[in-house]
């Protein structure tokens, strides 16, 4: 059973406190994902508000009014979710009125009517709903239920997923796929984008696999992995972001994430289906995603055997589930060396000494500190060029360059970090 909003907010005041377990996890990537896992939510929390926020406003925050003041959208929410549900099915019991706290408050963000998440929180009129955010919501739920048998989050991932995702789907191959998002005024929500036909192809295998619809879910999701193949694959291996619409041009951006739900996707497509040339395809991404001289890697390090995957936390943490998926599926140690080889790399350059994580993988994207030392290791030349997300999006910082703007922490980034080791916890000591 659910909990009161009441019991909630007792439970997270208590986590707020520290009232946590005191046994330390033995294994250390578990133990470094329960640390951040715990600091996440201490730190983004707000229970009086039942949001995530940001201690000032930054990326993802919005600005509105009172308790809502600098909540974030809906996104970095479930990956926080994702995290937490991740947690419970890997520490039972430790974390389940944290995942509850986490679910009431996506409540704030339902459209019952339209059943799916706005980006932002539900109001009359809203209809700013993305197809990738709700593929993701699903995926979080049915983790939320696998950790705790909980029907209600099974129900939910279900109600989103026949009544709302499935309606993305471009049925018509001109040009196929599944579109962004719903609000005709916001660019780019016609756009057939990679993330949103991987979200709904891995919703639609995730509900298969709990035996919804298992055969219609099957022939869609296989349906989706087709296309991405056909269409956004390309002669190098990876995958491309997405069409433009309305011409369906291609975009040819390629980030660590999509490559990395595909190959999730063809793993899962060959567990349920019994088929192995779904192996066959994820191996031949997996081996692409793993090229150094390839564009998932960072290319101003001169030499290849010192470069990392090149975007952020939140997109890496996909390739990693991936390629760990499809080791547990075929054997070896090579893609889960790899991994680890990138959480090192963010221990020694992501992670401040406040504990929480940049959410950058290119520290001179960050600030002089991560800079200097990736400069030292690597031997990169490359100068210090902050992004804007690592830094604060406060009013009286905006009138600054972006450089000398206060520097800060996101939901988004240390969610996603936390995922990315909780990927690797959950397949420590097993085949």
């Amino acid at each position: 059973m659910l909990l009161t909003r009441r019991q909630v907010l007792i439970g997270l005041a208590a986590c707020s406190a520290g009232a946590w377990p005191a046994d330390r996890p033995r294994d250390r990537w578990r133990a470094e994902a329960s640390r951040l896992t715990r600091q996440t939510v201490r730190t983004f929390w707000d229970g009086s508000a039942l949001l995530f926020r940001g201690p000032v406003a930054s990326a993802e925050t919005v600005p509105s009014d009172g308790l809502q003041d600098r909540g974030y959208v809906v996104w970095p929410v479930v990956v926080c979710f994702r995290a937490l549900a991740e947690a419970e099915r890997s520490e039972p019991g430790r974390w389940e009125r944290a995942l509850r706290a986490t679910f009431l408050s996506m409540e704030r963000y339902y459209d019952a009517e339209a059943g799916a998440y706005n980006a932002w929180l539900t109001f009359p009129g809203n209809n700013d709903k993305y197809f990738d955010d709700n593929g993701w919501a699903v995926l979080g739920l049915l983790a939320a239920f696998e950790a705790t048998r909980d029907r209600r989050f099974l129900e939910r991932a279900t109600e989103v997923f026949d009544r709302f995702l499935i309606g993305g789907i471009d049925r018509s191959g001109k040009p196929g796929g599944v579109r962004w998002g719903t609000d005709p005024d916001k660019p780019g929500t016609s756009d057939r984008n990679a993330c949103s036909t991987e979200a709904v192809a891995l919703a639609a295998l995730g509900l298969a696999g709990q035996g919804h619809r298992r055969p219609e879910c099957l022939a869609l999701a296989r349906g989706l992995l087709d296309w991405l193949e056909e269409t956004l694959v390309d002669r190098d291996g990876l995958v491309r972001d997405g069409l433009f619409a309305p011409n369906w041009a291609i975009n040819p951006t390629k980030w660590t994430y999509n490559t990395g739900n595909l190959i999730r996707a063809w793993v899962d497509w060959s567990a349920l289906s019994g088929d192995r040339t779904g192996l066959e395809r994820a191996e031949r991404l997996a081996e692409a995603a793993c090229d150094r001289t390839k564009p998932l890697y960072d290319s101003v390090v001169a030499d290849p055997s010192r470069r990392h995957w090149f975007d952020s936390t939140f997109f890496a943490e996909h390739l990693a589930d991936g390629l760990l998926r499809l080791e547990r599926a075929v054997g070896g140690s090579a893609r889960r060396a790899e991994v680890e080889r990138h959480a090192e790399f963010a221990l020694r350059f992501l992670k401040d000494t406040d504990g929480l994580y940049w959410r950058n993988l290119r520290p001179w994207r960050i600030a002089e500190g991560p800079h200097r030392a990736w400069r030292r290791a690597t031997g990169a030349s490359q100068e210090l060029d902050p992004d804007e997300a690592e830094r604060s999006k406060a009013p009286e910082a905006l009138e600054l360059p972006v450089g000398r703007r206060p520097l800060v922490k996101t939901l988004l980034g240390n969610a996603g970090m936390a995922n990315l080791l909780w990927h690797l916890a959950r397949t420590d000591g097993r085949n």
